[in-house]
């Protein structure tokens, strides 16, 4: 294709390849085809080359023993989401990316613009307006049954349950939540897909809102932390705050503490706007405070958290928002 329709044909072919095979849950494939992709791209800053730059410094990131396990503040990060969000064109179709795109572009939610939050992801997941964001979210799932698209569906699905959640409308959360989870055994594999961390999120937005199920979302997310796949690496930082929150409340004050390694050195390293960036900080410090230790304060302190962030974002996958949890959880003290 590149020598019979040039090289910004060829690059257009492999950014649209390569959503294909995000979308469908297979982004290591897609990461195999971003070098080629960028090579094809050349000195070009448009639609094809964001697209592609995203995964190559997915893949770059995923490669490092050492990552911290949050995306990093790259200037080309920056660029190709800013690209991404205002192109009319739609090259890629994750679902996360106008929430992603937004939070890097305005860096506070008093900061974006009233537009952006017709996406209900930014909704939701940035502006924290819950009951809002629901029937958004439910005609987004309506469009997403119409056009075949699972995923997106399941994606919808558990973002409505969790939003029930943390309104405290606990019943139609489980219902949502069921609904959601029904449809994630329609799609292949057992891995953990994006389909799947949105359905275990859901499940653990119940828990923290009912101080129920600790054991059972406990296994989730030791399963989850203990993952080889290194499609998941950017994921890793709230894994282990997650574990860390959830020891702490089963009285495992040693193995929460020792969880929190990975999630204290990713706040000191990542953007406030990454995904998950606010989610790792407040189950960090959650961690802390169920135990009543002082460890790590001053890194936790000094989150350069969203402006404005009223509460948090009780999800696993990549929040970096604040969707307030009720005031007070059963059990434990206001405040």
């Amino acid at each position: 294709m590149r020598r019979g329709e040039g090289a910004h044909a060829a690059a257009s072919y492999l950014a649209q390849v390569t959503a294909a095979l995000g979308a469908a849950g297979s982004s290591a494939h897609a990461w195999q085809l971003a070098p080629a992709g960028l090579a094809c791209a050349g000195s070009s800053r448009d639609e094809s080359w964001a697209a592609l730059t995203l995964l190559a410094l997915d893949r770059k990131e995923a490669a490092d023993p050492d990552h911290v396990g949050l995306p990093l503040d790259e200037s080309r990060r920056r660029q190709a989401l800013a690209v991404l969000y205002r192109s009319p064109q739609p090259v890629t179709r994750s679902v996360d990316l106008a929430r992603y795109a937004v939070a890097a572009i305005y860096q506070g939610r008093d900061s974006v613009p009233a537009e952006a939050a017709q996406d209900p992801t930014v909704l939701l997941y940035l502006l924290g307006e819950l009951r809002p964001a629901l029937p958004v979210f439910e005609e987004a799932a309506a469009q997403a049954r119409a056009r075949g698209e699972l995923a997106r569906e399941v994606h919808c699905r558990a973002s409505i349950a969790r939003a029930l959640a943390a309104l405290g409308d606990l019943s139609a959360a489980r219902a949502a939540l069921a609904e959601a989870r029904e449809l994630a055994g329609r799609i292949p594999g057992t891995g953990w897909s994006w389909e799947r961390i949105h359905v275990e999120g859901a499940r653990d937005a119940l828990t923290l809102a009912t101080a129920e199920d600790w054991e059972g979302i406990q296994t989730v997310w030791d399963e989850f932390a203990a993952a080889e796949d290194p499609v998941l690496r950017w994921a890793r930082a709230p894994m282990h705050a997650g574990c860390a929150r959830t020891a702490a409340h089963r009285g495992q004050a040693e193995r929460a503490l020792a969880m929190l390694a990975l999630p204290v050195r990713a706040l000191s390293r990542a953007p406030a706007w990454a995904l998950n960036y606010t989610r790792t900080a407040s189950d960090t410090a959650e961690t802390l405070w169920v135990l009543a230790r002082r460890d790590h304060l001053r890194p936790v302190e000094g989150c350069r958290a969203p402006q404005g962030a009223p509460g948090r974002l009780p999800v696993p996958d990549d929040g970096s928002a604040a969707v307030p949890c009720p005031p007070v959880r059963p059990g434990r003290p206001p405040g």
